[in-house]
């Protein structure tokens, strides 16, 4: 492998390796944590402020994985490319529209706190499968 492809490709793997743990940080250790150890209505207002930061900090992490590995392996680029417009989508569409649902909940609408739960249930889903992409394409890209 050249030069600047063995450089772009630890940049892919760099960036992906840190997609991947700070998924698995803030999904599985730093959110529980927040909740079992703050007060309800603090930790939901402190999550809140939280996933926005961490959405865009993800796309970009994604998107620099995507462009570095574009041009030494262009499937893991494709799979790289599809998280960040995930995350994107749920920075800019899904976390707005649940947090929507949220506050209707609070209020005691009618029928949101099922809309919430299953805006909710859709996005943790959809930061599943990005996990289990960014492993697939970090593995790929590593090997």
């Amino acid at each position: 492998m050249a030069g600047l492809e063995t450089i772009l490709l630890g940049i892919a793997v760099a960036a992906s390796a840190l997609a991947f743990g700070g998924m698995v940080t803030f999904t599985g250790f730093f959110a529980p944590m927040v909740f079992r150890k703050l007060d309800k209505a603090v930790a939901d207002a402190f999550m809140r402020d939280a996933f926005g930061p961490y959405y865009l900090f993800m796309a970009v992490v994604s998107g620099i994985a995507t462009v570095s590995a574009l041009p030494v392996q262009p499937w893991d680029a494709a799979i790289m490319a599809l998280v960040t417009a995930a995350f994107l989508a749920s920075r800019y569409v899904t976390m707005p529209q649940t947090q929507r649902l949220f506050d209707a909940r609070e209020r005691g609408e009618y029928g949101a706190a099922e809309e919430f739960t299953r805006a909710h249930k859709r996005a943790a889903f959809v930061n599943m499968i990005q996990l289990v992409a960014v492993l697939v394409a970090l593995l790929r890209l590593a090997l």
